[in-house]
């Protein structure tokens, strides 16, 4: 029987059948406003708050002051969370301070290079059993095409999956973009799809697909409420 790993999100679960296959890699794709980042950091939240499991959230994009007023927002309380359970990676702060020139660098001591992503992951985060990398657009920037990313991405993931962690990457695509991530590329690595959508009627979220495990099929209405986020399945 495959061994799942729960998001703790409610009605998610149920459509994931349980939750994510363990030390697995999850796409969770979308355009700006659909929840990437409060799906993907809930997953790291609640895996400390819930499940007593260590996680950790890698912000590429965002800071982690704005990250904390925006998920404070929607109930979940980053500073209330036990911190030697739940660690925040603010890599937005750090590309924060360098210059065009040295954040292109193929430098050993660019954080952004993914070999080097790993590198620290497993010398800092090595016993955690969640990773969520929000934003993996970033990774591109050093990639000297897409061949150079569609091989750094799968090693990255590989070296993630042998370390018996799951985890989460999230990806924007353009609106009313019928696309499942942003380069063609982060949806073949990863193990699972789910690609989230705004619409006049709401927000819908779709499960593309779960590598070795069944999950429910179709558009499934969710909602971004001052309690989280509501999966209505």
């Amino acid at each position: 029987m495959v061994e799942k790993v729960p998001t703790g999100i409610e009605g998610y679960d149920k459509v994931l059948k349980g939750g994510f296959v363990k030390s697995s890699v999850n796409l969770i794709s979308g355009s700006s406003g659909t929840g990437k980042t409060l799906f993907a950091l809930s997953f790291a939240y609640y895996g400390a708050l819930k499940f007593n499991e260590k996680s950790v959230f890698i912000s590429l994009e965002e800071p982690k002051d704005r990250v904390i007023v925006n998920c404070g927002s929607v109930g979940l309380d980053l500073n209330a969370v036990d911190q030697n359970l739940f660690k925040f990676h603010d890599l937005a702060s750090e590309r924060g301070s360098f210059s065009s020139e040295s954040e292109l660098s193929p430098s050993s001591k660019n954080p952004i290079i993914m070999d080097n992503l790993l590198k620290y992951i497993r010398l800092y985060f090595g016993d955690c059993k969640r990773i969520v990398v929000d934003g993996v657009v970033p990774l591109n920037l050093v990639c000297r095409d897409l061949k150079e990313f569609r091989s750094n991405l799968f090693r990255f993931s590989m070296g993630l999956r042998k370390s018996g962690i799951t985890c989460v990457f999230t990806t924007e695509v353009p609106f009313n973009s019928n696309d499942t991530s942003r380069f063609g590329i982060e949806d073949f690595v990863a193990d699972s799809v789910t690609k989230l959508n705004a619409t006049d009627k709401g927000h819908q979220l779709r499960v593309h697909k779960m590598r070795g495990s069944d999950f429910v099929r179709g558009n499934v209405d969710y909602s971004i409420t001052t309690q989280g986020i509501k999966v209505m399945f």
